[in-house]
């Protein structure tokens, strides 16, 4: 619960702080989804996540599902490498690197995926594979839907967690 207190006070600094100073023009740009996460074996959740361009070649993103908050960042315009801190508790727990790519293969239809290295702060020798994609569907502009898949390999285990929501562009 701790951890929604959390989430709910870097939401408003980050949109205060982007208020109390100018943006760049390619930081207008970019979007926010929300929907229901489900793992197996554990219950449904909701998840929120905002991406916001800073430059053509730099989103940074913010995630929330599963009582974790993610931060990340994402180089490159089609393709390109990505950066993630998973924090849970308030304190850092995960980190991921790895890379992406994303394409247009139909009219208003575009997918995205990545590939990467992830572990946790706490135990360095225990280094996993997280895989994971999206594919986001016009419904009526500016609204489009998002399902989504991801995991993290581990041994024998390799619990998915699918997202389906609603998002916005700005």
């Amino acid at each position: 619960m701790r951890l929604n207190g959390i989430a709910v006070v870097v939401a408003l600094a980050l949109g205060i702080g982007l208020l109390a100073v100018p943006i760049p023009a390619a930081a207008q740009q970019g979007w926010i989804s929300a929907g229901l996460a489900l793992q197996e074996e554990e219950s449904s959740s909701a998840f929120v996540y905002g991406e916001l361009n800073i430059r053509d070649d730099l989103a940074i993103g913010v995630d929330y599902a599963m009582e974790t908050l993610a931060l990340s960042a994402w180089f490159g315009t089609e393709r390109g490498y990505y950066g993630q801190l998973g924090l849970d508790d308030s304190s850092l727990e995960t980190w991921e690197i790895g890379l992406w790519g994303g394409t247009n293969p139909a009219s208003g239809l575009e997918l995205a995926g990545w590939i990467g290295l992830t572990g946790e702060f706490d135990d360095s020798s225990d280094l996993q594979v997280a895989v994971g994609g999206e594919a986001y569907m016009p419904v009526q502009e500016p609204f489009f839907a998002v399902i989504g898949a991801d995991t993290v390999v581990s041994g024998n285990d390799h619990p998915i967690t699918v997202r389906v929501g609603l998002g916005t562009s700005f």
